[in-house]
């Protein structure tokens, strides 16, 4: 599985070259990685911008123009590759293509099928209420030992 320095470095490599490219067309070659792919996925992201390339733990998130990101993690073998159009192959085990308006292409290969596609609407991002819900079950844990201790220790008076 790549650690978080790979997924930086795809991440600055993708910021480098693509951003303020126009998405011409997209495709996707299965349905189901980790996840199911979203089925409008073409139709919400093509003929917007790349706005911004982030990382969220080993999350790449490519913000759009219109206010979708799409959310991209390489799981254990995935990886990105970008090129020229007329110089790109076609590689065992292509999942997906963007095609951008440079004629550039970012590919996305992932083997085992272990990464994942998703879409989100940027205004509430599907990170943002993972990581709340993620903060809250760690507060009820500690609030939940907290008063175990607690209880015990008035018991055990």
């Amino acid at each position: 599985m790549p650690e978080l320095p790979e997924v930086q470095t795809v991440v600055n490599g993708i910021k480098s070259k693509l951003i303020g490219l126009k998405i011409k067309d997209t495709e996707v070659f299965v349905k189901k990685l980790r996840y199911p792919v979203p089925i409008n996925l073409k139709n919400k992201i093509n003929k917007s911008s790349l706005l911004d390339v982030e990382r969220r733990a080993k999350y790449i998130i490519l913000r759009l123009s219109n206010d979708y990101s799409l959310i991209i993690h390489l799981g254990m073998s995935g990886r990105i590759i970008i090129g020229k159009k007329k110089e790109i192959k076609s590689i065992k085990h292509t999942h997906f293509q963007l095609y951008f308006s440079n004629d550039l292409v970012l590919q996305f290969i992932d083997p085992r099928r272990f990464g994942c596609i998703l879409l989100s609407y940027y205004k509430k991002s599907f990170l943002n209420i993972w990581a709340l819900n993620h903060l809250v079950n760690l507060l009820i844990k500690i609030i939940c030992m907290k008063l175990l201790a607690i209880k015990h220790h008035q018991l055990s008076q």
